[in-house]
């Protein structure tokens, strides 16, 4: 079945501390060896957490001489505990990665010493649908009419620094109890948003109805757009409904908001998805595509008919050429598919939550294509569907079995 690896920053709000965690300044001389330019301190008895349904996982972060201790914990039972110390620094470090069991699975970091324990992005490993079968994402714009808010007047189409949000545009509310809601046919969905001191301090997530849901905190020392904001997978086939509610602003930043910028959703032909399993996507062949195809049968019936004469000429003798000519028109070119310019959601250097960042190039985001990489061969298509939904990556498929989904320069390149 398609599988893929998803990577996220340690801005990603999708990451939640429990204790004292401080975002890394650039009085420390080596923040630009992080990702991005970007870690999370985790102060001493405190964690971070994560949760996905999947079947591997990797925490990355430093090794430094004033590093101590720290625990991973799956499920609630300690898989390792190890120093972080090393006598020279050690920069995308895999902290600890791991197989599980297919499944539900929760991992916490923790810091168990008095010296510093550092996060600089984390992933996991997921799979959807049957063998043999493409994966199909897609990305569903905040204004697509998949999206509901609630009340309509709480909402405005210009939350803070929205030129940084993808294609430009979003949502934001500041008043609590504010709802937010997609209806959509997928396996796994993923929910993106800013980070920031003008966040929201408490925001709720649920999905088909769940009591409670779970509760998230996109309040961040420093502004990131495109963040992590939810992920839920092992959905399964039908029409799901997700639920995103502003629940607190803090007291000292009276101007904070709840933003949304898009989601993506992941599912594949036998879950029932498709690039138009959205509402008010049309499945009808655009418009230009027709256009194109008369346009492009003209100058094929054309192209065959200046042929013909070509070759009458030849054989009348009416058009020679010399042995100097056929070499100097001999050179074929070849299109290194290594040179196509991979979309923000695809990074086809990292082949496992093992992987070291630095084997992952940092691509700048690009809304022409979205890439999958597949066994060495890169696929990029543009789908034409409304303008709501990604016209650049609306859609993707890919065939085979594995795939490398990273948000990482989509989410967290500020």
């Amino acid at each position: 079945m398609p599988t893929y690896t998803a990577v996220f920053e340690d801005t990603s709000p999708f990451l939640t501390c429990h204790g004292n965690c401080r975002a890394g300044t650039s009085r420390d001389d080596f923040m630009d060896q992080y990702s991005e330019s970007s870690f999370t301190i985790i102060e001493p008895g405190s964690d971070v957490s994560f949760s996905f349904y999947g079947t591997e996982y990797g925490i990355y972060g430093a090794r430094r001489g004033n590093h101590g201790f720290f625990q991973v914990s799956v499920d609630g039972t300690v898989a390792t505990s190890q120093t972080g110390r090393s006598s020279s620094d050690q920069f995308n470090a895999t902290l600890f990665s791991q197989k599980l069991a297919k499944g539900f699975h929760r991992v916490q970091l923790r810091n168990t010493d008095t010296g510093f324990r550092d996060i600089d992005y984390f992933s996991w490993e997921a799979s959807v649908g049957n063998d043999n079968e493409p994966l199909i994402v897609n990305a569903v714009q905040d204004s697509h009419p998949a999206w509901k808010y609630t009340p309509p007047q709480a909402w405005t189409t210009q939350p803070p620094d929205v030129a940084t949000f993808s294609g430009g545009s979003g949502r934001g509310t500041n008043v609590i109890g504010a709802k937010a809601s997609l209806t959509f046919q997928g396996d796994a969905i993923a929910i993106f948003g800013p980070s920031g001191p003008r966040c929201a301090s408490q925001y709720a997530v649920s999905v088909d109805g769940q009591t409670g849901g779970e509760t998230f905190r996109a309040e961040r020392q420093f502004f990131r757009a495109r963040q992590l904001l939810y992920y839920a997978g092992n959905l399964g086939p039908g029409v799901h409904v997700v639920e995103v509610t502003l629940g607190a602003i803090s007291s000292s930043q009276p101007f904070q908001m709840l933003a949304l910028d898009y989601a993506e959703i992941y599912t594949t032909p036998s879950l029932g998805g498709s690039f138009s399993g959205l509402e008010g996507t049309s499945t009808s062949t655009p418009t230009g595509l027709f256009v194109g195809l008369g346009i492009t049968t003209a100058v094929s019936i054309l192209a065959l008919a200046f042929l013909a004469y070509i070759v009458y000429l030849f054989k009348t003798g009416r058009i020679r050429k010399t042995a100097s000519d056929l070499d100097q028109h001999t050179s074929t070119d070849i299109v290194n598919l290594a040179d196509i310019p991979h979309h923000y959601g695809v990074d086809p250097m990292l082949t496992s939550p093992a992987a070291p960042h630095s084997a992952r190039p940092h691509y700048q985001p690009s809304l022409a294509h979205r890439n999958i990489s597949m066994s060495g061969h890169s696929y990029g298509q543009s789908q034409g569907q409304s303008s709501d939904v990604f016209s650049n990556g609306g859609s993707t498929t890919t065939s085979g079995s594995s795939y490398n989904v990273s948000t990482l320069d989509l989410c967290f390149d500020g």
